[in-house]
């Protein structure tokens, strides 16, 4: 690893706090915005445990109070999800307001909806779109709890007329579709999606009730590990987060560096604004009926930007903590962030690492 990739994350760290101290604070360049915790699906892995909305859900006012805020503070690109998105009724209503003050956005959907709001859609197209496709058809219909593995295929191929230039396919991975990703590769190669991305299962909703099959083994991690490895040369395959130590840009495309707390946040479907995706009052940093979100940016976060107040020992003691920072927040807050034991086997002169690299 480079001096750069070893330090990727203490130097942004660095960047960000010069930033506050400078008092030209960081804006949140992007924000992940839970529009709706509806639903029209009941997919397995579901850590929001979406299907109804909450009775607490932001109004279309509220919402556009929250586009204003965002726009002040330099925001230009959030992140619509939920829930679904395009099952909350005033949501092209919201998109409308945005784009009229400059603010970009990536739709992350179902693909149900889709052919329904073509027009909607069409008049107002997403920087990029993420469908969710999590099997091969038969497996990702069982997945979600519905026949929809066609709708996702010709929504990727709606917005690749449209044109949207980026179309992610994204996967979940399980113990029930990661045998299949020989197979599903196939599929992902004929459909429109221009990258496949991957994304590791966090123990919260339903997915913890289904937890008997739902999270990968070591053995598992290690031959997605493999997978991505050797077919990212045939087409754009990279997992979503976390930190993998000398893998870590051949697996994500990038240096890692959790920008939860620094350059980034999330929105609630009730307002609470949390690092991550939360709906334990202990992990959110506040709600936007009862502060400014400059005020909640401004002055929490603070268990973001203290490394290591929150990380357990094993976490302190690494040799890689500068580099991680303790991984993905999400992931860590529910103890699947560390697949060091995994990657290191990857690392020449360790245990196994001839082995890996060879077969990689």
């Amino acid at each position: 690893m480079t001096f750069v990739d070893r330090n990727w994350a203490r130097i942004c760290r660095t960047y960000f706090k010069l930033r506050g101290l400078l008092r030209v604070p960081a804006r949140p360049d992007s924000v992940q915005w839970l529009t709706t915790s509806a639903c029209n699906l009941r997919c397995a892995h579901c850590g929001t445990n979406a299907g109804r909305p909450a009775r607490d859900e932001l109004s279309t006012a509220e919402m556009k109070d929250i586009v204003d805020q965002l726009a002040a503070l330099g925001t230009d690109e959030i992140q619509l999800t939920g829930g679904e998105p395009l099952v909350r009724p005033d949501l092209f209503e919201i998109l409308r307001y945005a784009a009229a003050r400059g603010i970009r956005y990536t739709l992350v959907t179902n693909g149900t909806h889709v052919a329904r709001f073509a027009k909607e859609l069409s008049e107002l197209p997403p920087a990029a779109i993420k469908v969710s496709v999590d099997g091969i058809p038969a497996t990702h219909d069982r997945l979600r709890g519905a026949a929809n593995f066609d709708a996702a295929m010709r929504a990727l191929e709606f917005f690749r007329d449209l044109p949207v230039g980026t179309r992610v396919l994204c996967t979940t991975l399980n113990r029930a579709n990661c045998p299949e990703l020989h197979e599903l590769f196939g599929h992902v190669r004929a459909s429109a999606a221009t990258h496949w991305e991957f994304h590791l299962c966090i123990r919260e909703g339903r997915a913890q009730e289904n937890a008997g099959w739902m999270f990968l083994t070591r053995e598992e991690v290690e031959a997605l590990f493999r997978f991505i490895l050797q077919n990212k040369g045939r087409f754009p395959i990279f997992l979503g987060e976390g930190y993998y130590g000398p893998l870590t840009p051949a697996l994500t495309d990038q240096r890692f560096f959790c920008g939860s707390g620094w350059s980034t946040f999330t929105i609630m479907p009730n307002g609470d604004v949390a690092g991550c995706p939360a709906f334990e009052a202990r992990w959110t940093e506040g709600n936007v009926r009862d502060r400014p979100l400059a005020w909640i940016w401004r002055h929490r976060f603070e268990r973001f930007r203290r490394l290591a107040d929150d990380l357990p020992e094993s976490c302190r003691r690494c040799d890689y903590l500068q580099a991680c920072g303790g991984g993905c927040w999400m992931e860590r807050r529910t103890g699947d962030h560390c697949f060091r034991d995994v990657w290191e086997k990857w690392i020449p002169g360790r245990q196994g690492a001839d082995v890996a690299v060879r077969e990689s």
